[in-house]
């Protein structure tokens, strides 16, 4: 019994103590299992807002829009241009609610590189002034991830987070011998079945007469590099991202990242291979039910959602593939058929429609892994990883060369998913480069299909609302078009005047906002055509022309932004440093962390610009924007101008680094005092701990059932003998005439023999 007791009790404290610890030791940056350290980025995102408005009016697709911010101990400065050649001329997202137009506003890719830095690129989209997407340093070897904070936050004090994808890691699950964490689920059995199935396939009729395979090499197209793709996404994608258009832009940034690992990839005579998507089908979980739908069920196999994937015709495109958020087995995160060198053989690039009504130009990719959505670099390298088995790369073989290992990595064909963030991960092996050669070679001359890849002048197009080379205008098509000065494109293309100016109007809206969409023609030279700010003055049509002249600028070093920063060619970028010849930095006295502080470089000390006397005049001290680094980055300043220190370790790490690893040897000295002097405060609490635990394992063994059969029969005994006490006491109480005595309990009618035995 005692034995039973002691266990209860250890059970219990060890469960509180699990606890206890637990909550202590809780990280404050870890963001999630798979993200081991973020900060976050708090930029003032409204002048970036009226800058891509900027761009997405203006008739030059070589506008910019620029991005300033500290994070990770380092400067960032991107400068980002409109992105043209994601989407190719035909792009259409068609939804059960029909055909969705999609402008630039809608998916606003773009892509760029950090100021004053070579080699660097960037790539995303900018979304009410936020940025999301990829910034890669070559030189250093790191690349960083920029997403929404409320992807993975609820109410935070930032609107976006920034980490390095060396702090990226896939979740450590139990390994089965032939899988691995985040597998590709080309391999093993899976993979047998599939070169069955390719086997055993054959190429329709129709697409069998149609292609005629020439005995002569063809020759060589080398501006067809583009690889046109129809993308569907099924409903947990579409749950996951909310929207239309932000599933429009996930799948844009995917396609960005294989483009730019594509063509910096050289394939021998094939170079500079890129990707666009033609076509997307967004599925809604509104689309469930319906017949046809073929992603319905939430617990599809991945070999069968292949199979879904790949029931269509597909002729018109490269490669098909389906985006899902879906928890397969053996955390396989994507699927792929191989692309074969030989001739009329199935599966892979530019492969035509089967007899059964399938086309195998397909794949699917999951972005979940283990119940947990993976970030967007796992999923775009998986993006990239099976593309490469549709281009005909097998994985990786084990050999010291294409599957290496160790501080450098594996390449983008290994079997199992990388964290991303080793020399190699996005890179392919010198197997892979080979067989990927090989496969297009075949397809460029024709020896195992029809070349299906474009040229990239066949992405940019009319009809996306974007005047471009060529064009006199451009106003979308003719359910959008708002004015009748540009000949709209319809929707099959036929449109010969398409991007033309309607006869006899001077002008179009799309050419530059001094043109009137009323009358077509020039505004006046009174009509302002832009707002003046803190650094440039307004801007007024020039009375012969649709396109806004750049306004004038205010003079250089002129104060704006509250003071914190001057003028340059008519943008507000300087820091009011500058006035003195220093550079900002950050303070470390502890009431100036959140100043707006100026750096000497020849006393190399740091001080607030109020104490420099920056700007003249100022009354108060400069307070850093909201969200900057203080602290030596180590915080950020919130909304009051106070510095929140982030710490990596948790609560309970501090206290005990502060203890014993402190290098204030007085820190240390004063506690060791504080001790020997309340001794009895440690020990009273060292007994309230106690007592609070014993109440609890009381508390517990009283309200927690049991199913101890002994427990069980002491319960009923005291049941039973509670019973007996009160039915004496009621036949005793005034029952008794005088002189009579109580009936003998062993002669009472509800007393049997059973009740003399004791129950243990």
């Amino acid at each position: 019994m005692m034995d039973v007791k002691m266990i209860r009790l250890k059970l219990y404290q060890s469960t509180i103590w699990t606890l206890f610890m637990a909550i202590c030791l809780s990280e404050a940056v870890k963001l999630n299992d798979q993200i081991l350290h973020y900060e976050g980025l708090d930029y003032d995102t409204t002048h970036i807002n009226l800058q891509h408005r900027r761009v997405a009016r203006s008739t030059d697709s070589q506008q910019r829009v620029e991005i300033k911010f500290n994070a990770h101990g380092r400067d960032f400065h991107l400068r980002l241009k409109r992105d043209v050649n994601t989407f190719s001329k035909e792009f259409r997202v068609v939804t059960s609610q029909g055909e969705i137009p999609m402008s630039f506003e809608d998916a606003p890719m773009y892509i760029g590189e950090l100021v004053d830095e070579s080699g660097t690129y960037c790539h995303g989209s900018v979304r009410e002034g936020q940025f999301e997407g990829h910034i890669l340093i070559p030189k250093s070897q790191e690349s960083y991830s920029v997403e929404p904070s409320s992807r993975y936050l609820e109410d935070p004090d930032f609107h976006s987070i920034i980490y390095k994808d060396e702090d990226v890691v896939l979740p450590d699950e139990p390994k089965m011998e032939d899988e691995g964490q985040g597998s590709c689920g080309v391999k093993g059995e899976i993979k047998k079945r599939m070169d069955k199935k390719l086997k055993n396939m054959r190429h329709s009729e129709a697409d069998a007469d149609d292609v005629t395979f020439r005995k002569k090499r063809q020759t060589i197209d080398v501006d067809k590099q583009t690889c046109s793709l129809y993308i569907q996404t099924d409903h947990t994608f579409y749950e996951r991202h909310g929207s239309v258009s932000a599933v429009v832009t996930q799948i844009g940034q995917h396609v960005q990242s294989a483009s730019f690992i594509y063509e910096n990839t050289d394939f021998g005579n094939y170079r500079n291979i890129s990707f666009a998507v033609q076509r997307m089908r967004v599925w809604t979980p509104d689309d469930i039910g319906r017949l046809t739908y073929l992603f319905g069920n939430n617990y599809i196999g991945v070999e069968k959602f292949l199979d879904l994937a790949s029931t269509g015709n597909f002729n018109e495109y490269c490669l098909a593939y389906t985006f899902a958020n879906r928890d397969f087995a053996n955390g396989v995160l994507g699927l792929a058929w191989i692309a074969s060198i030989t001739r009329r053989s199935n599966g892979g690039l530019c492969d035509k429609q089967t007899s059964n009504g399938q086309t195998l130009n397909t794949g699917i990719v999951t972005t979940n892994n283990y119940e947990a959505n993976v970030p967007p670099l796992i999923s775009h390298l998986t993006f990239a990883h099976e593309i490469g088995h549709s281009f005909g790369s097998q994985h990786d073989p084990a050999t010291d060369s294409c599957s290496p290992g160790g501080s450098i990595g594996n390449y983008i064909m290994f079997s199992h998913s990388s964290d991303g963030n080793l020399i190699n991960n996005q890179r392919f092996s010198p197997c892979s480069v080979s067989a990927i050669s090989t496969t297009l070679g075949t397809v460029f001359q024709e020896i195992s299909k029809t070349n299906c890849f474009k040229s990239k002048a066949d992405i940019t197009f009319c009809g996306n609302g974007i005047t471009e080379e060529g064009e006199e205008c451009d106003c979308g098509y003719e359910e959008e078009c708002t004015h009748s000065c540009c000949i709209p494109q319809n929707s099959d293309f036929t449109q010969v005047n398409a991007c033309k100016l309607a006869a006899g109007v001077e002008c179009s809206p799309t050419q530059g906002t001094c043109c009137d969409a009323s009358t077509c023609s020039y505004k006046a030279s009174s009509a302002q055509c832009e707002q003046s700010d803190e650094c440039h003055g307004k801007a007024f049509c020039p009375g012969d022309s649709s396109v806004c002249p750049d306004p004038t600028p205010e003079a250089d070093l002129t104060r704006c932004d509250g003071g914190r920063k001057l003028c340059r060619d008519g943008e507000c970028t300087e820091s009011v440093c500058l006035l003195q010849n220093r550079r900002e930095c950050q303070c470390t006295d502890e009431v100036e962390l959140c100043d707006l502080c100026c750096l000497d470089d020849r006393t190399n000390l740091c001080l607030s610009s109020y104490r420099l006397g920056l700007p003249p005049g100022q009354s108060t001290p400069l307070k850093a924007d909201t969200g900057s680094t203080c602290g030596d980055y180590m915080g950020y300043c919130d909304g009051f101008s106070e510095c929140r220190q982030v710490d990596e370790d948790g609560p309970l790490a501090s206290i005990i680094r502060k203890i014993f690893y402190s290098e204030e040897p007085q820190l240390t000295d004063a506690i060791m005092a504080w001790i020997t002097e309340f001794w009895y405060v440690p020990l009273i609490i060292g007994i309230a701990i106690i007592v609070l635990m014993i109440l609890i394992v009381v508390l517990c063994n009283r309200v927690i059932p049991t199913d101890n059969p002994w427990d069980q029969e002491v319960e009923k005994f005291k049941k039973r003998s509670s019973v007996y006490v009160k039915l004496q006491r009621k036949r005793y109480r005034g029952s008794m005439a005088p002189g009579m005595h109580p009936t003998p309990v062993e002669s009472h009618p509800d007393y049997t023999i059973e009740d003399r035995a004791t129950p243990f």
